[in-house]
């Protein structure tokens, strides 16, 4: 605690505490009936988020001078709250992983955030977790402090869409949000509302991404 997140990992990463591969493997099927067509989709997910990654990998240099790949991309459950019991997620069991209504001090963010910019990290910042980002209670606060202190770094929010609005959309960007992706469990009916949403707020495909989730397979 005293030497702080950021510097402490890095101590540890080079004493070899960590070992980062930089090759990205396709993810294991979540059943057998996908067919050739999801297949395909699950290969095409991959190849999108591996160009997404490669594009923020991190160099920094060890206390030797060795030039060594950092974290690509970093990820905060910002609360304890969750507005779903998915059942793939701990929280399905609330006697495992409950409800709590607790969450990420701005303050404690920021020296976070400090300390990975005083290391010149410039990777991704996932806001999700086992959390939904949406009910942090400073959730703008948070994405402004990112920008702020690592302006070269991508901030992307991972949500399951329920509490978001035109609104809230516009506003999420504004404070410097790069992507937002939602992820939709219950069906494609549900995708109709999303994409009104993102041209009503004039966003891209690469700004607003739907996630299907209730086939196991990115659309």
């Amino acid at each position: 605690r005293e030497r702080g997140g950021a510097k402490l990992f890095l101590e540890l990463f080079s004493e070899g505490a960590f070992a980062l591969n930089p090759q990205f493997m396709l993810p294991q099927k979540q059943g057998e009936n996908h067919g050739a067509k999801a297949m395909l989709k699950d290969v095409a997910s991959v190849q999108r988020a591996n160009q997404r990654f490669k594009s923020h990998i991190v160099y920094i240099k060890t206390p030797t001078g060795e030039k060594v790949p950092f974290i690509t991309n970093i990820e905060f459950s910002l609360s304890g709250l969750c507005n779903r019991t998915c059942e793939f997620c701990p929280r399905h069991d609330p006697e495992v992983y409950p409800n709590l209504n607790e969450h990420i001090p701005s303050e404690l963010y920021e020296k976070t955030m400090i300390e990975l910019g005083s290391l010149g990290y410039h990777g991704i910042i996932i806001l999700s977790g086992f959390s939904e980002p949406l009910l942090h209670k400073d959730v703008f606060e948070i994405i402004r402090i990112s920008k702020r202190h690592l302006p070269r770094a991508k901030v992307d929010l991972k949500t399951n869409g329920d509490r978001l609005t035109v609104e809230k959309l516009k506003k999420l960007f504004e404070c410097g949000t790069d992507s937002i992706l939602v992820s939709l469990y219950d069906g494609p009916t549900t995708i109709p509302k999303f994409q009104a949403m993102k041209e009503e707020a004039g966003l891209s495909n690469e700004q607003f991404v739907l996630r299907v989730r209730y086939t196991g397979v990115d659309d």
